[in-house]
């Protein structure tokens, strides 16, 4: 057995992933560089995603470097799919406060989110920058281009499979491992115009 995008050091089984609370550091590391220092996060829900929880933490730690905090009204989660990410966008931008940079965590619900900012006829990244995590194909071929951090699944897959045959084989166990992200800067989260 191996478990797959659920990375514990503290387990007996073989575990295979990304270091998620590095990556979401990352991501706002970049945000924080651009001039983007209230950042908001759409995201599913952590109770049952460790992955979310670990690049929520991952923000909140870049935040804390600058003095700053994730806002409690920033930090929308929802089931993850297109509408509800939309959702999430408009609550955002409705509240009393709007963010100037929103991390979401995966690149479809960040496209759903820009698609929100388009209605409202919010400039991405003018006036808000928005980011993914994934990676996938189709975030270089929206407008404007999704930064996203990207996740090397294949790789993870590969690994897994390593792992299933050699326990299978009766081979030597083989142990856990971190596979590295890829921050893919594009137009979604470029410089800061002053409002």
């Amino acid at each position: 057995v191996v478990t797959a995008f659920d990375y514990d050091e503290s387990s007996a089984l073989p575990c295979v992933d990304v270091d998620n609370e590095a990556a979401g550091r990352c991501l706002a590391e970049h945000l924080l560089d651009q001039g983007y220092d209230e950042i908001a996060i759409i995201t599913q829900p952590t109770l049952s995603n460790d992955r979310s929880g670990k690049r929520v933490d991952g923000v909140a730690s870049a935040l804390r470097q600058i003095g700053r905090a994730v806002r409690p009204e920033f930090l929308i989660e929802c089931d993850g799919l297109a509408p509800s990410a939309r959702d999430a966008m408009g609550a955002l931008l409705g509240g009393e406060k709007r963010p100037r940079a929103v991390v979401c965590f995966s690149d479809l619900m960040a496209i759903a989110a820009t698609a929100e900012c388009r209605a409202q006829g919010i400039a991405v990244p003018g006036e808000i920058a928005i980011a993914g995590f994934s990676g996938i194909g189709l975030s270089d071929m929206v407008d404007p281009p999704l930064t996203s951090v990207r996740i090397p699944a294949v790789e993870i897959g590969d690994l897994i499979a390593e792992r299933l045959l050699a326990h299978l084989m009766d081979r030597a166990a083989v142990g856990s491992a971190l596979v590295a992200h890829e921050l893919l800067l594009r137009e979604s989260t470029g410089a800061l115009r002053e409002l």
